[in-house]
């Protein structure tokens, strides 16, 4: 009986005979292939002498049993033929486990390996053994797996010998202690090249994982698997490199440069300090220039920031993950599945066994022998029937998930038509080519809506027709799975009639051909569990895409079908909210060479056209922060050389943005008004998409990193914007 074998019993012992009310030991089985985790359970101990009638003190050996083992290649090896788990005087399968599981151990095999030789013999791993062993010679499992432990922590951490107190490390506490036990990322975290991690040295990589999620202050699992996956890829060490770089190139501007000095802007912005991109009113703070400000975009493109495109085709990538995980369901159904395919075939064998055994008990009579085949011959046609149907119910549930997604789609679309028509109906104008367009553009949207509509009947008849045939298939099922049930109750009947008189060699190959088929389902079960939760988590990984792509096609269609801020709306817009921004604004003109309602038109398309600011900042706003960054001035330079034109943009921000957008924009095109504008833009759509409102893309783009964007220093920055505005718009 080996380690999957026990793994398997237990995580069933733990659902049926516990009601599985452990479910964070459940979740460590299951996710932990380290044998020994069982040891700190008495739940474990308590299957061992309820269900396999072990004696408990299985889980001890005396070294006299422990030296008589083979020993091959630095692993234990089982020189006993007896796998019956239930003779404690046999050193078995699971006792080799046990150990080998800790002998197997980078760290372990260091500590034992006195000769440095980097190999362990036998004298070694024994001296090792022995040393754990009672007065008595007996090694506990306990207290083996409880050193192991040890030996890996280095003793950082005690870990107790009970369940209940491993149960206490958290998973975030159990991940890092398992992380700072890998060679490659002691490597890149160990400054000092000591080969061990100082707490300081820990403390530097959890305030870099805690920066790529969303809350800074909090330290999740997700956002550590992130930070070693970028440790591993070399981002985190580029990640570092520039970020030192540019701490040395702040330190030397700020030992040349007085603040006042750098505060050169001509219309008030510029001055106080080092901002994180922009150079503009940073309320003096000196904030480090990172040229990853998301913390999280080196991996790859979040959905928000993809285009339409992009999310088109990862859908068509993650439909095929969901048809391969239905494939492997099927699988199991079918047989294909490794793991039941050697189920079955060990069934097979142990079948063939009892066929022939009943053939040859002439104890049995023939007319039994023959009712005997013909129901084990239904049973078989029966159970490739219920495989077939099953396989047809989960490829229609996934026909139902796709038609319900297309369902979605056209709610989506409708929802977009229908409140572009509601603003279209509230439209209305003196000038008769403006008014002829709103005409025009509602004419288009109900002949669109009514167009949706029509399609979301047809889309809904076909979801019921696929409902009616799942529940037909399912009806078949319970069906023929009534007709098994008689099978199998005959076939009871009929094993019955053939052990009051046969053989006790037909018994016993009864009982294994018995055992061998409840071993199919144990194993299905289990595999079903598996392919089952990979499917399920294929198909929320295609929800959330199809849900992000309705998203963008609902903003699609309001803007085809809505009116877009117009130039004289936004100056009627700028004059109602008063202040610097709207009294300044000539400057702004002047700087683009536009007349003021051109500017104004160009300002709105930026903010709100999918190409640029895809509706990441109010128009108003954003003049009111390129009043605050450098009064309009296109010529504006501040930091002491490093920030430019009108967002006071420093060079690594246009680097920032040509790698996460994919453009190329070059230092010198700060020096562009209109590109500037555009630059700025985009860095603020970024923002944005990280941070999801409107305080935080503006402290994000003031302090240049995600963990400081809602930091004193970040929001002080949001103050100084919204105070270029009397009155300060609705803005989320």
């Amino acid at each position: 009986m080996n380690f999957e074998t026990f793994k398997i019993g237990f995580l069933s012992y733990l659902e049926e005979k516990l009601g599985n009310t452990d479910s964070k030991l459940k979740e460590q089985i299951e996710n932990n292939s380290d044998i020994s985790i069982f040891m700190f359970s008495n739940e474990f101990k308590d299957y061992v002498s309820e269900e396999l009638g072990a004696d408990i003190s299985i889980f001890s050996k005396g070294m006299s049993e422990i030296i008589d083992m083979d020993f091959e290649n630095g692993q234990f090896v089982n020189n006993q033929s007896s796998d019956d788990f239930t003779k404690n005087e046999d050193i078995n399968n699971f006792t080799v486990d046990i150990l080998n599981d800790a002998l197997s151990n980078d760290e372990v095999k260091k500590s034992i390996d006195k000769d440095q030789n980097g190999e362990v013999s036998q004298d070694e791993a024994q001296a090792f053994i022995e040393s754990l062993s009672d007065e008595n010679g007996v090694l506990a499992f306990d207290k083996l797996a409880q050193e192991t432990a040890n030996i890996i922590s280095e003793g950082d951490e005690e870990i107790s010998d009970t369940q209940d107190d491993a149960s206490e490390m958290t998973g975030t506490d159990a991940l890092l202690d398992k992380i700072y036990n890998n060679k490659s990322i002691i490597k890149a975290l160990d400054k000092d090249g000591d080969g061990i991690l100082s707490d300081e040295e820990k403390a530097e990589f959890e305030d870099y994982a805690k920066s790529l999620g969303k809350n800074p202050d909090e330290l999740t699992e997700k956002d550590i698997k992130k930070a070693v996956s970028n440790i591993l890829d070399g981002t985190y060490k580029n990640d570092k490199e520039l970020k030192d770089k540019t701490d040395e190139d702040e330190n030397a501007d700020t030992d040349n440069k007085n603040s006042a000095a750098k505060g050169t802007s001509s219309g008030g912005g510029g001055g106080g300090g080092v901002s994180g991109i922009g150079g503009g009113g940073g309320g003096g703070s000196v904030a480090p220039l990172s040229s990853t400000p998301s913390g999280v975009q080196n991996e790859e493109k979040t959905f928000d920031s993809m285009s339409l495109e992009e999310l088109e085709s990862e859908k068509t990538s993650k439909e095929s993950e969901v048809t391969k995980a239905q494939d492997e369901v099927n699988a199991v159904y079918s047989g294909e599945n490794e793991a039941v395919k050697n189920a079955e075939e060990d069934c097979d064998s142990a079948k063939e066994a009892y066929d022939k055994a009943v053939e040859e008990d002439e104890n049995i009579s023939d007319e039994l022998k023959e009712e005997r085949e013909e129901n084990l011959s239904a049973i078989d046609e029966e159970e490739n029937v219920i495989s077939g149907l099953e396989s047809d119910i989960n490829n229609k549930e996934g026909e139902i998930s796709n038609q319900e997604s297309v369902i979605a789609s056209d709610e989506s679309n409708i929802a977009a038509l229908e409140s572009a028509l509601s603003a279209l109906n509230g439209e209305s104008s003196d000038d008769p080519d403006v008014q002829a367009e709103i005409e025009s553009k509602k004419a288009a949207a109900e002949a669109a809506l009514n167009e949706a509509k029509e399609q979301l009947s047809q889309d809904e008849k076909t979801l019921d027709d696929l409902n009616q045939e799942l529940e037909d298939l399912q009806t078949q099922l319970e069906e023929e799975e009534g007709n098994l049930e008689e099978l199998e109750s005959e076939k009871s009947r009929i094993e019955e009639e053939i052990s009051k008189n046969c053989s006790k060699e037909t018994e016993d190959a009864m009982k294994a051909y018995n055992e061998a088929k409840e071993n199919i389902e144990t194993v299905k079960a289990s595999e079903l569990e598996t392919a089952k939760a990979n499917l399920d988590t294929a198909k929320a990984e295609l929800d959330d895409i199809n849900t992000k792509i309705n998203e963008k096609k609902a903003k699609a269609t309001q803007r085809d079908y809505g009116m877009n801020t117009s130039g004289s709306e936004l100056l009627d817009r700028l004059e109602d909210a008063g202040g610097d921004a709207f009294n300044g604004f000539d400057n702004l003109c002047a700087t683009l060479g536009m007349d003021r309602e051109e500017t104004a038109e160009y300002i709105a398309y930026l903010c709100e056209s999918e190409e640029w600011g895809n509706g990441c900042i109010d128009p108003v706003i954003f003049c009111a922060q390129l009043r605050q960054e450098s009064g309009f001035n296109g010529g504006t330079v501040g930091d002491g050389g490093y920030a430019v034109g009108l967002g006071q943009l420093h060079e690594i921000a246009v680097g920032e943005v040509n790698r996460y957008w994919g453009t190329s924009y070059s230092g010198e095109d700060r020096w562009d008004p209109q590109k500037n504008l555009e630059i700025t833009m985009l860095f603020l759509k970024e923002c944005y998409q990280q941070t999801g409102d409107t305080e935080g893309m503006l402290g994000m783009y003031n302090q240049g990193t995600l963990d400081k964007a809602r930091s004193a220093d970040g929001q002080a920055y949001v103050r100084q914007v919204l105070s270029r505005l009397n009155n300060v718009p609705q803005y989320t």
